[in-house]
């Protein structure tokens, strides 16, 4: 055979690239839609992240921006599972705030419940001492009301007195049923602690210092002092500067 005719037979043989190429194109295409895939899923990884650092509350703001020097986006800065634990203690500080604002709501609550009991209380103990009070002192008006009866009749000026004697000692009474006790500071030494001196007078009869005349008698409440005994003291007379003077 001649070189001639076996150059012919080699350019008969067909040639089998197509299918090579065809499946090169292949892998080509399925390296594009991984790419492709793979770029969607970082977007939307990038998009949830920025949608919880928008949905943080302004004290944890400072994370949603990197440094300035920084290029790189937020979501590419910012880890998942920190926004994820930041948003948690958030929500458990506000839940803790929420329950310490009621505990204090509460308190507040019962604060005022106890002043409304307590100005109840001191309401009614009043109202009881006021009772207790009156309820001594009405047989002294009954009294009184009997005597002023008797006035209209044709009683003698004796009778009278004797319906006065009878409040007055009725009157007493109700004083000591109360602990209620009376100053008589009559011809005894002025005490300022129980007496009240309405003016002084010269006296040759008493010691300086002597209540020689009482304008009310005082009262007092065990050691409590209701009202003093408002009194005239004497302040010697000339003999008893001249008694003084031949002692000295």
């Amino acid at each position: 055979m001649s070189d001639s005719d076996k150059f012919e037979k080699l350019t008969d043989i067909p040639i089998e690239d197509g299918p090579q190429q065809t499946q090169a194109g292949e892998e080509t295409e399925q390296d594009s839609v991984s790419s492709q895939n793979h770029k969607n899923t970082g977007k939307k990884t990038g998009d949830k992240n920025k949608q919880q650092l928008d949905e943080l509350p302004p004290e944890l703001s400072e994370i949603k921006s990197p440094e300035k020097d920084n290029d790189k986006k937020p979501s590419e800065n910012i880890d998942p599972e920190m926004v994820e634990e930041l948003i948690m203690k958030y929500a458990r500080a506000r839940k803790d705030l929420q329950k310490e604002k009621n505990s204090k709501l509460r308190l507040a609550a019962d604060l005022e419940n106890h002043k409304k009991r307590h100005q109840k209380n001191l309401k009614l103990t009043y109202e009881r001492a006021r009772d207790e009070l009156l309820f001594e002192f009405l047989p002294v008006f009954d009294h009184l009301e009997m005597a002023m009866a008797h006035t209209n009749d044709e009683s003698s000026l004796e009778s009278l007195k004797e319906g006065v004697d009878m409040i007055i000692a009725q009157f007493k009474k109700t004083l000591q049923n109360l602990n209620i006790d009376q100053i008589d500071a009559l011809g005894k030494q002025f005490n300022p602690k129980f007496h009240e001196a309405m003016s002084q007078e010269e006296s040759d009869e008493h010691e300086a210092g002597t209540v020689i005349r009482q304008w009310n008698k005082g009262y007092k409440f065990g050691d409590k002092l209701i009202r003093p005994a408002r009194v005239v003291v004497a302040k010697g007379g000339q003999q008893n500067q001249n008694n003084q003077e031949k002692q000295g």
